[in-house]
């Protein structure tokens, strides 16, 4: 579609909607009814006052309404109507009512507060057995779909006690028999609240309401479950994938890891196949999807990720010190949680867009099975042939990703679920060179609770990435390839017997495979091929952590890990000479190692430590320290990387990173926690930081150790977040100012780097603004848009061109002594859902016309070099230039 029409539809559907504004009136009404079915009635109401009902279809199926109603008001002739029939409503918000039905058994009954706030009165125990203690049992569900609701919150701020749900959704609480009025809450849901009537021990089920039927939306939030005051970590943020169902993005498709991306510290650039944490490296954060690891995030090379959005629950990232269960790298770490799949029906969600379409279903196979099922696949080719330009016309591409997960809960204590991910992406470029590369992974997880004092969470899973190169002309044909595989068990303990404590133990071990490739060269006269060495590494830990409520103020969090590391054979260690650089000439030994024989191991212990001070309700101060190790490493020359980057494991002439770091913040909330802020300062020195040599050669190196040399990291800056996250305007606003430097020392001069001195790693990023908002225009449009600014990454020029046997050489001087252009891009979204949101229909449409760089800047994807006479000159490659627009259909059976 042409961006011009995109533009004008845009502009007139704006004005549309702003004129559709209406004010709720606050006067008497008046209506007549002639034997007409009650949803038409309500249906008659809701457009006439502009109101929303949320009830049960069932229960107002067959029901007529008949009579006349005179200078009523709303809430009386709401009232007039549903009382023969058993309803009642409770009214939220100024414009919405939820219709209650009492159960059968007469336990959940209306009560009315002294404040007029309408609640849920739940009887529980028999009132013949009242005893002074008692203790409630239930189970806490998302009303819509009848999941479990994780980690949802049940308290009483009478009594200062409360209780959370677990991973099934179940809870348990003591309390002194009589009223309670308890809060019920969740990140996702809208707060709700119970007035129990608590006689004997007893049962109940509540459900919560996702925020998604309310008029208020929360894009990102900074914490799970709790608010940023109360929880005890800090470096920590989660995206709802629900909730990010209208930010803008590239062509439609939203992305799990580009969304992180808008949070203060993390940047994802176009183009590039990961992201960076507080000036880390793109091979220095962890990332998982239900338990396994994932080397490549990257469709497209890197414009989207392999993560269906339809599939996820919810994205978790820590940033710095992180929680004492993860290890293996020196930065972040992210989980990816992907559903369980619906208990109570089928349910399904499909997308299309303009250069991929999406399926999803998810529903129960039996009473204790549950399935998700989703596919995504692009038709980029049929866009590739419309394009003017001849040489992009020979260019053929395409990708395609597929998950599934079981969930299967034999008894009440336990609970499995499989989960399998797999990606593909395959182009051919105009010169006929091939790419191809993949990601499979698959995950088996046990949870079973011993008590309701102990669970234990055992995950196994195996997670492989593979990407092949083929080049070809009239005399040569060159294939190049490379693989990485891993293998993981763990197994972790939580405990909560002891007062104020939870205990939390653990083991984990994975064993990963590198094979770094082969060259094959085809020509006329033979074949010849170069095979490098594979790498076997066996990474071992034991960890243990307490979080200690100390009082009402401090909570301290800390532990410890132990990891091992262990690089077994077949293969072969070099020595070489101490006072030279590392090279064929100054090997002076070497020893060839047989299958299953140690190589080299390393380890070292690393202390967590996490505190809180509560000032108040509103104001909390937070501190933490920790140290890491990693013991593989992501070999690249740049920051953007390529399917072909090399994976390496330390050996005995590579060290594995060590790094220490702490933070310090303060976090605030603001207006019934509606509006959360905080400020951080972190520090990160980093040991044995791997970066390669002047003239390197990484790809198909069988001596790679000898072009790498390892010095200093170090990072430091400062991040700041508002978050709003109620009202027709909800959205983020994060900076985050980060240095990050690299030194390269040594008495040997060729292992320097820059004359030993700091500079700039790939990802000296000073500074990165983004800001992000949702502004509700009516009940069904919205305006959603993000604009992000990043100073211009580090880069190196060459200075002078000299002739080499008759091939131009670049001579550079000095490594990332210049700097990009700086990055900035807005981006707009108009999205519109379809009006009338019962709690319980059939479908659900809505659509999404959005605009990507919508002011068209010119973004620098790539500067390289052509010769101007004997001096090299500098040109800027953009790959997303102007304004992209696109549109998306997406469609829900419910």
């Amino acid at each position: 579609m042409p961006n011009n029409i995109i533009f004008r539809f845009i502009f007139l559907a704006i004005l549309i909607a702003i004129n559709s504004f209406e004010s709720v009136g606050q006067g008497n009404v008046s209506y007549t009814f002639e034997e007409e079915s009650l949803e038409s009635a309500l249906t008659k109401i809701e457009e006439d006052n502009q109101v929303q009902f949320y009830y049960v279809n069932d229960w107002i199926d067959g029901l007529n309404v008949n009579g006349t109603y005179t200078a009523r008001t709303l809430e009386d002739l709401i009232d007039e109507l549903l009382f023969p029939f058993g309803l009642s409503t409770i009214k939220y918000n100024q414009d919405s009512y939820i219709f209650l039905k009492a159960l059968k058994d007469g336990q959940v009954i209306e009560s009315r507060l002294e404040n007029g706030e309408v609640l849920k009165k739940m009887v529980v125990g028999d009132a013949e057995r009242t005893s002074d203690i008692a203790t409630v049992k239930g189970h806490i569900k998302d009303a819509e779909s009848g999941e479990p609701v994780v980690g949802a919150t049940l308290y009483s701020k009478t009594l200062k006690k409360g209780t959370a749900s677990d991973y099934t959704g179940n809870f348990e609480i003591s309390l002194p028999a009589g009223e309670h009025i308890m809060t019920l809450s969740s990140v996702g849901f809208h707060e709700d609240k119970l007035h129990l009537v608590l006689f004997s021990d007893g049962q109940i089920e509540v459900s919560l309401v996702r925020n998604t039927n309310s008029l208020d939306e929360v894009t990102i939030t900074g914490q799970a479950e709790k608010d940023v005051v109360s929880e005890a970590l800090m470096s920590m943020s989660v995206v709802e994938m629900k909730q990010i169902e209208y930010v803008p993005s590239l062509l439609g498709e939203r992305d799990v890891v580009k969304t992180i991306a808008l949070l203060p510290g993390v940047v994802s650039g176009e183009g590039t196949n990961g992201y960076s944490v507080r000036g880390s490296n793109l091979g220095q954060n962890l990332l998982f999807v239900d338990g396994a690891p994932v080397y490549n995030s990257a469709h497209l090379f890197g414009l989207f990720s392999i993560f269906n959005p339809g599939v996820i629950e919810n994205t978790t990232i820590y940033k710095g010190t992180m929680p004492v269960e993860y290890g293996g790298r020196v930065a972040s770490v992210m989980n990816i949680n992907v559903k369980d799949g619906r208990n109570e029906k089928i349910v399904g969600e499909a997308g299309i867009g303009l250069i991929s379409s999406r399926l999803n279903l998810e529903g129960p196979l039996s009473k204790k099975m549950n399935f998700v099922l989703g596919g995504r696949v692009s038709y980029i080719n049929r866009y590739l042939d419309r394009l003017k330009n001849s040489n992009i016309r020979k260019s053929r591409g395409g990708f395609y990703d597929v998950n599934a997960k079981l969930t299967y809960s034999p008894s009440d204590n336990d609970l499995l679920s499989i989960n399998s991910l797999l990606s593909n992406d395959d182009f051919t470029l105009p010169n006929g060179d091939e790419i191809n590369y993949n990601t499979g992974l698959a995950s088996l997880k046990w949870s079973h609770t011993f008590s309701k004092n102990s669970i234990n969470h055992l995950t196994l899973a195996y997670s492989t990435y593979e990407s092949h190169i083929g080049s070809q002309d009239s005399l040569l044909n060159r294939s190049s390839q490379n693989r990485i595989t891993t293998g993981l068990i763990k197994s972790d303990f939580s405990f909560y017997s002891i007062e104020n404590h939870s205990i939390n133990v653990g083991l984990e071990a994975n064993f990963t495979n590198v094979d770094p490739g082969k060259e094959q060269l085809t020509k006329t006269d033979g074949v010849s091929s170069v095979q490098i060495e594979k790498e076997h590494g066996l990474e071992v830990s034991v960890f243990a952590g307490d979080e200690f409520l100390i009082n009402d103020k401090l909570t301290l969090s800390y532990g410890l890990r132990f990891s091992n590391f262990f690089l077994i054979g077949s293969g072969t260690s070099y020595q070489y000479e101490s006072q030279e650089a590392k090279s064929s000439s100054s090997v002076i030994d070497s020893t060839t190692y047989s299958r299953g024989e140690l190589i080299q191991s390393y380890g070292g212990l690393e202390p967590r430590l996490f505190v809180k001070y509560a000032i108040n309700n509103d104001l909390a101060l937070k501190f933490n320290a920790g140290r890491s190790y990693q013991y593989i490493h992501l070999v690249s020359n740049a920051a953007s990387v390529s399917p072909l980057s090399i994976w390496k494991l330390s050996d005995t002439n590579l060290r594995p990173q060590k790094a220490d770091q702490a933070s310090i913040g303060i976090f605030r909330t603001l207006h019934n926690k509606t509006i959360e802020l905080s400020s951080e300062v972190f520090v990160r020195k980093i040991n044995d930081l791997p970066d390669y040599k002047n003239g390197a050669v990484l790809i198909n190196n069988p001596h790679l150790d000898r072009d790498l040399v390892s010095g200093t990291g170090r990072a430091y800056g400062a991040e700041f977040q508002v978050i709003k996250k109620t009202g027709k305007l909800s959205g983020l606003l994060a900076y985050s100012f980060t240095r990050s430097l690299i030194e390269m020392k040594s008495s040997i001069s060729e292992n320097q780097i820059n004359g030993g001195e700091y500079y700039a790693s790939d990802y000296d990023i000073p500074h990165n603004l983004s800001v992000t908002g949702d502004y509700q225009l009516t009940r069904t449009w919205s305006l959603s848009f993000n604009w992000l600014y990043n100073s211009g990454r580090p880069i190196s020029y060459p200075e002078a061109i000299y002739n080499q046997s008759g091939t131009p050489v670049l001579f550079y001087n000095k490594r990332n002594e210049y700097r990009m252009p700086d990055y900035h891009r807005l981006d707009l979204s108009l999205n519109w859902k379809t009006p009338n949101l019962k709690i319980q229909k059939n479908w659900d449409f809505s659509w999404s016309f959005s605009v990507y760089n919508a002011y068209g800047r010119s973004n620098a994807y790539s500067i390289y070099f052509v010769r101007e006479g004997n001096l090299p000159s500098a040109k800027k490659l953009s790959i997303l230039a102007n304004p992209v627009p696109s549109v998306t259909l997406n469609i829900k059976m419910l």
